[in-house]
């Protein structure tokens, strides 16, 4: 769905303009009561730092008002057994320039998704607070890791998630449902 050709910044805008014909499609009633992509969540490589809320806004625009947020995932490892799960460099919410990016994420009223490893809460929580005004939504539960260097490790890999989810419910700006999250961590210690 990313365009094929156009500045590399702009290729993600195809994936916003899929979303949104969607969501026009829906909106006809012609296929039910159901209205799909009502908000878009979309991706935009916020490395581009500076030039980040231009091209926000663009997709913005191409969304009709439909974007809310904005996901880069940030999974990285150096174990080559979680290889195939990482797919950003090392360090990526501490990157200078994708901060710079990411602060243009509240101006526009954007949300992040943050997809991680356990082994990068601390990151997270760190940008969390280095940006507070930006909402951040943390998804798969912060990436609680069973496979790789955590095969077998099932408690120690547990108290090293639970330690990280804790700092970064800790973060008034990542958003969780207050008194169940902390129910649900305690429920992932059962499962």
């Amino acid at each position: 769905m990313y365009r094929s050709t156009g500045p590399q910044e702009l290729r993600s805008l195809g994936e916003t303009e899929f979303a949104t014909d969607v969501a026009r499609i829906s909106s006809l009633g012609q296929h039910g009561l159901t209205r799909c992509c009502a908000g878009i969540v979309g991706y935009v490589d916020l490395r581009i730092g500076g030039h980040a809320r231009e091209v926000l806004e663009q997709h913005i625009t191409a969304s009709d008002g439909r974007l809310r947020g904005i996901r880069n995932g940030s999974t990285w490892h150096a174990d080559p057994a979680l290889k195939m799960y990482s797919g950003a460099p090392r360090g990526l919410l501490l990157d200078p320039s994708f901060r710079e990016g990411f602060a243009a994420l509240a101006p526009l009223g954007l949300s992040f998704d943050a997809w991680m490893f356990q082994t990068q809460l601390k990151e997270l929580v760190n940008l969390a607070q280095a940006v507070p005004q930006t909402t951040i939504v943390l998804n798969h539960l912060g990436g609680p890791l069973a496979i790789g260097p955590y095969s077998g490790k099932r408690e120690e890999a547990f108290t090293e998630w639970r330690k990280g989810i804790r700092e970064v419910a800790g973060c008034p700006n990542v958003k969780r449902q207050a008194g169940r999250f902390r129910a649900k961590i305690d429920r992932f210690h059962l499962l």
